[in-house]
């Protein structure tokens, strides 16, 4: 059981979360995505946006290693 929300804790599959993840939740359209790279500061700043509706995601930014 998950102990911080009290949900039985369910087991999802790989190809599940990935679509989770490209897909929008509002309407479930795949999500457009867009990266940024800064080689200086090495990162990439990684957007998203649906076509559909026009609802955006944070941008997340990840470190170059």
């Amino acid at each position: 059981m998950d102990l911080q929300k009290g949900l039985p804790v369910t087991h999802i599959s790989h190809d599940e979360v990935v679509k989770a993840m490209c897909t929008c939740s509002l309407c479930g359209t795949p999500l457009k995505f867009h990266h940024v790279t800064d080689f200086k500061a090495k990162q990439v700043q990684e957007a998203a946006q649906c076509p559909a509706c026009g609802i955006k995601t944070k941008v997340n930014v990840f470190d170059l290693q």
